[in-house]
């Protein structure tokens, strides 16, 4: 097939849609089919891989409790750069990543091609607002366009039914399973892998600390993940005002070999997230490394984590609750075995790309059949 994806994000950010969409395009082009990725960035990404840049305007709005940098492009509609794009690709299929923002709803203008809409939002307090949006969506007649409709989580089909209404393919985002694993069963280390956002609940972890240390006194936390120092200086400053700044480690941004040898010295991954969260790509990236993992019992959560059996759900923004759960990893090593164990099968099961992707194949082909069946009764 002839593929195209198309990311409404900035390309030089490489958050959890943009980090997914180019494994797709990677995957599907090594299985030979020609793919191309189409979106904007504000910077010259080296790694991606066959991209056909779009003209746009970065714009940071704010949203579900982060900040989303759109690409809106500057030459949209018939005879525009978007139409020659598609027509240059003479795609089989167009796959639309978040097809009701900006980027997506403008080439769906403009596609002659198998369209297919893929969701990957979740927001607890957006809901209402997008339920307003369908009628204003609808009658641009882009959305109907879509011929399949793929949601990465039941959470996140939960969250687009409220402005997109049909069947969904429920085909989560993939990892990459190792073979083998290595991970600390003894000690007290817990790792933490997100962006410094008050929805990621470092601070929550950071307030739970000291409890935890009443009962493991050597428990430290490796903080990673992306941001500008004034974003993790907020965090120091509430780490030094707690006194646990010893025994909290900043280790900033962090390359795929560094995450991999941080996940095999963790005892266990913690995830406080206190919600806006569909799926939770770095916890299913802890259970393939073989680490114990302690979430939030959240929406998104739930669809990755059963709790008990391949890892543990505590009440979100509860400190004391996540102290709790993370000590009982700690102590009782059958219990960290048993989830470590469970887990590793669970993301194997669902979760691997070599799952995956037949999935999405299949749904691109459904999508080219009903295009097929549309253009026949025209």
């Amino acid at each position: 097939m002839r593929i195209a994806h198309i990311t409404p994000y900035d390309l030089s950010i490489r958050g959890g849609v943009n980090a997914s969409v180019v494994q797709l395009v990677r995957r599907q082009n090594a299985l030979g089919h020609a793919v191309d990725l189409i979106g904007g960035a504000s910077a010259d990404p080296a790694d991606i891989p066959s991209w056909k840049r779009v003209r746009s305007l970065i714009v940071s709005v704010p949203a579900n409790g982060s900040v989303a940098a759109l690409a809106i492009p500057t030459d949209p509609g018939p005879g525009g750069e978007l139409e020659r794009l598609a027509a240059e690709g003479a795609y089989d299929v167009l796959v639309v990543h978040e097809p009701a923002l900006p980027l997506g709803l403008a080439m769906l203008d403009v596609s002659r091609s198998a369209n297919v809409g893929v969701t990957h939002a979740y927001s607890e307090t957006l809901r209402a607002v997008m339920s307003l949006a369908p009628a204003a969506l609808v009658r641009t007649s882009w959305l109907r366009k879509l011929h399949r409709v793929i949601a990465v989580s039941p959470a996140a089909r939960e969250f687009a039914s409220s402005y997109l209404s049909g069947d969904y393919d429920v085909i989560p985002n993939g990892i990459e399973v190792p073979d083998r694993t290595e991970c600390a069963s003894e000690g007290a280390t817990i790792f933490f892998l997100g962006r410094p956002e008050p929805r990621k609940g470092l601070e929550v972890l950071l307030r739970a600390l000291p409890l935890l240390r009443r009962d493991v006194p050597t428990a430290h936390v490796v903080v990673a993940g992306d941001g500008t120092p004034a974003q993790w200086n907020r965090y120091r400053e509430l780490a030094d005002a707690l006194g646990i700044a010893p025994a909290v480690s900043f280790v900033g941004r962090v390359s795929e070999s560094d995450k991999s040898a941080l996940f095999s010295r963790a005892t266990v991954y913690v995830s406080p997230a206190t919600g806006g969260e569909s799926q939770g790509i770095v916890l299913l990236e802890a259970m393939a490394e073989g680490v114990p993992v302690v979430g939030s019992d959240i929406a998104g959560y739930r669809t990755v984590i059963t709790s008990g059996s391949d890892g543990l759900l505590v009440r979100p923004n509860d400190p004391a609750a996540l102290a709790q759960g993370v000590v009982r990893v700690i102590r009782d090593t059958e219990l960290a075995g048993r989830l470590r164990a469970s887990a590793r099968a669970t993301v194997k099961r669902e979760y691997d790309w070599r799952v995956v992707i037949p999935r999405h194949l299949t749904a691109y082909q459904n999508a080219i059949g009903a295009a097929s069946l549309v253009a026949s009764a025209a």
